[in-house]
């Protein structure tokens, strides 16, 4: 044991413990004459050291350090031998390296981190549940993961280039440039209007090929009025005014017509069916009327024409013809004169032709005195045969009973004009009669007047 007034002592190899008399009094060497090196193989244990100098550990260790402060007018401990650069550490509790900080394990931060300059983080990542950047410069980062801001975020106009938003909601906007297409996908766009530059003004717009809005000049809108150079078939909902406006090569293939005023002529190209429909107020100017039963025909006024030819044809009604005035013709006919009838009527020209009826001519009881029918023949006129061999005509009446017909006269072409009555073989013109009973007697029997 070391203590009271030694001073100095020489021990060499010593194999005891050294150890002072009091605790915490006496001390090893002074502040002039100091130890030079201090050797200890294990553990140094101090209580409270007070250090004025450097501490060298020559590449060695410490270890199980419980901590370490600076001094106690409020300076930091400083690792590294830099110097004492400029800081802003006020207190014993701050660490100052002057140097590279490298830490190998986690390094954890109760307080706020102030860098005063730039964070070299190399190709290791910063990583935090809260981690939370109030100020400061980002720059040239990359963000291989997801950003979740709890708060809005103000950009400051800032650009922001190859913008990938896969979700959320981008509001309150006021300038929007696309640069490229954009597709929304199977999702909708909404908005009060919108401005397309590929469009033209009046023009009615339409989708085109994948959706695209598209216009034409043949299909325009303005103020009411929509034009269309062309329409497909399509199926009217309701009414359609035309607005007296022309409709041009119309092809009507059904429906119903009515209430319509014809002002034009129509041309039809194909067999019509009016399905047994009326038509009143009829002018057939041309054309033919052909495979047609006419019932109750009736004509009001004056019928003319230039011409018209008429094929056979059977009538199993009557034919009743008004009285035509003094001079006039109740009916007439005109045709060759060589083969139909020319001419009927009060007039005294055109009676040459001839009328041929292969079955009988009728005449009513209708006569100027209302008592029998009569067959009227006009000066100049008659009943002609056509000159060939063997004609005749035959004027026959019913015999007293109505039961058969019994012929009157008979006018017959053979060698010549010949002529018989009641029923006598037509004899020619008898000449050469004797003036006398016997003569007489036998020109009338030849001629049918008198019987033997």
């Amino acid at each position: 044991m070391i203590g009271g007034g030694l001073t100095s002592v020489n021990y060499q190899n010593v194999n005891f413990d050294i150890s002072p008399n009091a605790d915490n009094t006496y001390s090893l060497g002074t502040a002039a004459y100091s130890w030079k090196n201090l050797f200890v193989d294990t553990l140094i244990t101090v209580a409270a050291a007070t250090m004025t100098g450097n501490l060298d550990m020559s590449d060695n260790s410490i270890q199980n350090v419980d901590s370490i402060f600076g001094n106690s007018t409020n300076e930091p401990v400083r690792i590294g031998d830099a110097g004492d650069t400029g800081h802003s550490l006020t207190s014993e509790d701050d660490l100052h390296a002057t140097g590279k900080l490298e830490v190998d394990g986690a390094a954890y931060f109760d307080g706020t981190i102030d860098t005063g300059g730039k964070l070299t983080a190399g190709a290791n990542e910063i990583e935090g549940s809260a981690f939370d950047i109030d100020g400061g410069d980002i720059s040239a980062v990359t963000i291989s993961g997801g950003l979740t801001w709890s708060a809005a975020q103000d950009l400051g106009s800032q650009a922001l280039t190859n913008v990938n938003i896969d979700s959320g909601t981008v509001d309150a906007i006021t300038s929007l440039t696309v640069a490229n297409n954009v597709d929304i996908g199977n999702y909708d766009i909404r908005a009060l209007s919108g401005t397309f530059d590929g469009l033209t003004s009046g023009r009615v717009v339409f989708a085109s090929t994948s959706g695209v809005l598209s216009d034409d000049s043949d299909f325009t809108f303005s103020t009411d009025t929509l034009t269309v150079t062309k329409i497909g078939a399509f199926q009217a909902a309701g009414a359609i005014d035309f607005d007296n406006q022309n409709m041009t090569n119309v092809d009507i293939d059904s429906g119903d017509i009515t209430n319509v005023t014809i002002s034009g002529g129509l041309t039809w190209s194909a067999a019509q069916d009016l399905g047994s429909q009326a038509l009143t107020n009829v002018n057939f100017d041309g054309g033919t009327v052909d495979g047609a039963t006419i019932t109750d025909p009736g004509i009001n006024g004056t019928a003319t024409t230039t011409g018209l030819t008429m094929p056979a044809f059977a009538m199993s009604g009557e034919l009743t013809v008004p009285d035509g005035a003094d001079g006039d013709p109740s009916i007439n006919f005109s045709s060759n004169t060589a083969t139909g009838l020319y001419y009927v009527g009060p007039s005294s020209t055109g009676v040459e032709a001839n009328l041929k009826v292969d079955a009988s001519i009728s005449i009513g009881p209708i006569n100027p005195s209302g008592t029998q029918g009569f067959l009227q023949f006009w000066p100049s006129g008659g009943l002609k045969t056509t000159g060939n061999d063997n004609e005749y005509y035959d004027l026959q009446a019913y015999d007293v009973d109505g039961a058969t017909f019994t012929s009157v006269m008979r006018v017959q072409n053979a060698n010549e004009v010949e002529i018989g009555f009641f029923g006598a073989t037509p004899a020619p013109q008898q000449t050469g009669v004797a003036v006398n009973a016997a003569g007489i007697h036998a020109a009338l029997v030849n001629l049918g007047l008198i019987t033997a």
